[in-house]
């Protein structure tokens, strides 16, 4: 679709350039290139090397022969703006007399006739008429002569103006794209690319005739240098905005210094062309800077890079109309095309590729930023549902709590009928100790069955707490079933603080500590906290049988045992479960480190709150 688009532009542009035929009652010309310099023509005035633009003294003539019906004023349009040498001769032989002669150094107001293209005015009567022209132009570019009157001139000249003027007007608009992109993101290339389209607005005013007479008309010779000096512009930075769009200084570094190498060119080729007068090294300038555009933008192809199609499409279009279109025009090697022209087409449709770049970006833009905000709503969705669980989680915790609370005011009514019995049993003789342990189970109970009901009335809130404290309270709850069994409890003490629940720390102890005492025979059993970074660990050591290491996530199953120990028919199985279970909901973590016939340390992780 966009190629269609692209021939659609260079047809129009084409037609729209083509000169049209004579208009009516325009004498038509027959023009007739000499091989040599007309026998008994006047030497010139002076030598056409006295210009500031110096080189050899070879000019070309032509004859140009017309009838006119009429007497009238005519324009001989050479077809350029301007030319390093020119002199008109009336008639052939020694009869010949010159009208006109301009040098590379004549200024603006010289030229017979103003205007931008260079028109030789001629006064005739009816009949045949006969003119040699002598010339030299840059390069050998074929003069395009046309007869016109002035009044046909006027308008053929208005119609270039326009076609003119919409490539000018798009090339600046482009410009100032490029400048709003480089003031919002920063980017080099695109202050680079703004300056490449300066320096080619320049460059096709001043090919079209423009310049001469609005900024330097009394600098011919610098007139002539001009163009020379904006295509060594041109280049230059076309090459720095390639650089610094595709990184190839850090992407490939040969292609780089192959850009380097054609700035130097460029530039080299000003200044000899500025010292000699001579285009050698145009030609060599034009086929060295062919391949590196393609070789960028195929790079930037393989590479993905964005734009690389847009830039391999402008890079394209550049390089036939002006480097090898216009530039094989300019030597004479081509003709028949609108030499003045295929610039404006290059550097117009390269322009084109570059805003359809500019759009594809802005495209690429609000799609990533359209998937930026798709992810932030499902992001935020997410975090809605996740609340919403979490909310559903408490409210089932809650009726949890409840159910259990309810099963506690039960539990309540039989403790409190065995309490009731207690003073019958220590009326008796020798019970005294027996009673003060199931005085001490009773009221361990029904704390146990208080915080319960507490927590189920108020939510399951976190205290700060003195973990010394908890520490001492789970030492005076086991000490006796310790001693029983000849075994040495002790803690370490501390001055950590933590928040949490009292009851999920009680639990988590008491379960601990039963499956320790239980399963030791001979040692101890030892409690502790430890500070680590971000975190406390709980700990309980012991002296027991250990756990081998291929049995630990069977234990921690519920109702399961090893079936390897007798004391294993005191127990249900249930206890590391509950351990693991309680962390679980309460965000800890539970390790277990065993060594079989050593012992065993379970550790109970918890996270401290970043502060």
């Amino acid at each position: 679709m966009a190629g269609s688009w692209l021939a659609l532009i260079v047809t129009g542009l084409l037609l729209f350039a083509k000169p049209l035929a004579a208009g009516e009652g325009t004498p038509a010309l027959r023009v007739q290139t000499l091989p040599h310099t007309p026998a008994g023509i006047p030497a010139a005035s002076a030598p056409w090397v006295e210009g500031w633009v110096r080189g050899d003294d070879e000019r070309r003539w032509l004859r140009v022969q017309f009838v006119s019906a009429t007497p009238q004023r005519l324009l001989l349009d050479v077809g350029v703006p301007d030319i390093e040498y020119l002199a008109l001769y009336r008639g052939s032989g020694p009869a010949a007399s010159r009208l006109i002669e301009l040098h590379s150094d004549s200024p603006y107001a010289a030229r017979p006739w103003p205007g931008r293209r260079l028109a030789l005015p001629l006064d005739v009567a009816a009949g045949q008429h006969e003119y040699l022209l002598q010339y030299r132009v840059h390069g050998d570019t074929p003069l395009e002569l046309q007869l016109h009157t002035p009044e046909e001139h006027a308008r053929r000249l208005a119609d270039g103006n326009l076609l003119t003027g919409l490539v000018i007007g798009s090339l600046l608009a482009l410009l100032l794209l490029a400048l709003l992109h480089y003031a919002i993101e920063q980017q080099p290339a695109y202050l680079y690319y703004a300056v490449t389209l300066l320096c080619a607005v320049l460059f096709l005013l001043q090919i079209g005739g423009f310049l001469f007479g609005w900024l330097w008309p009394n600098a011919g010779s610098w007139n002539q240098a001009a163009p020379v000096w904006l295509q060594a512009a041109i280049h230059c930075s076309h090459a720095a905005f390639t650089i610094n769009l595709f990184d190839l200084r850090r992407r490939a570094p040969w292609l780089w210094r192959a850009y380097l190498a054609l700035m130097a060119a460029a530039l080299a080729s000003a200044v000899h062309y500025q010292l000699s007068g001579s285009m050698d090294l145009l030609l060599p300038l034009a086929l060295l800077h062919l391949p590196l555009p393609l070789l960028a933008g195929a790079l930037a192809l393989r590479q993905r890079l964005p734009a690389a199609g847009w830039y391999l499409a402008g890079a394209i279009c550049l390089l036939l109309f002006v480097n090898v279109l216009f530039g094989l025009s300019v030597l004479g090697i081509l003709s028949g095309l609108p030499t003045f022209a295929l610039p404006q087409i290059g550097y117009l449709l390269e322009a084109l590729c570059f805003a359809a770049a500019l759009g594809y970006r802005m495209f690429s833009l609000q799609r990533s930023h359209a998937r930026h905000l798709e992810a932030r709503l499902l992001e935020a969705e997410q975090l809605a549902q996740a609340e919403a669980d979490k909310l559903a989680l408490q409210a089932r915790n809650q009726r949890q709590q409840l159910e259990l609370a309810a099963a506690g005011h039960d539990l309540s009514q039989p403790l409190a009928a065995i309490r009731l019995a207690i003073p019958a049993l220590q009326a008796q003789a020798g019970t005294a100790r027996i009673s003060e342990h199931i005085e001490q189970a009773l009221a361990y109970t029904e704390g146990l069955l208080r915080e319960l009901i507490a927590d189920a009335r108020h939510g399951q809130g976190e205290h700060l707490l003195a973990l010394e404290d908890v520490l001492i309270a789970a030492y005076q709850r086991h000490l006796s079933a310790a001693e029983a069994k000849g075994l040495r409890l002790r803690y370490v003490a501390t001055g950590l603080q933590l928040a949490a629940s009292p009851t999920v720390l009680a639990r988590l102890l008491d379960n601990l500590l039963v499956n320790a005492i239980r399963y030791t025979e001979t040692g101890g059993v030892l409690m502790g906290i430890r500070r680590q970074p971000n975190q406390i660990l709980i700990q309980i050591w012991d002296t027991g049988s250990g756990i081998a290491p291929t049995e630990i996530q069977q234990l921690l199953q519920p109702f399961r045992q090893s079936g390897r120990l007798a004391a294993e028919r005191h127990g249900h199985g249930l206890g590391l479960h509950i351990v693991q279970t309680l962390c679980q909901q309460s965000g800890y973590q539970f390790r277990i480190a065993s060594r079989p016939g050593r012992g065993s340390c379970m550790s109970i992780v918890i996270p401290l709150p970043c502060s």
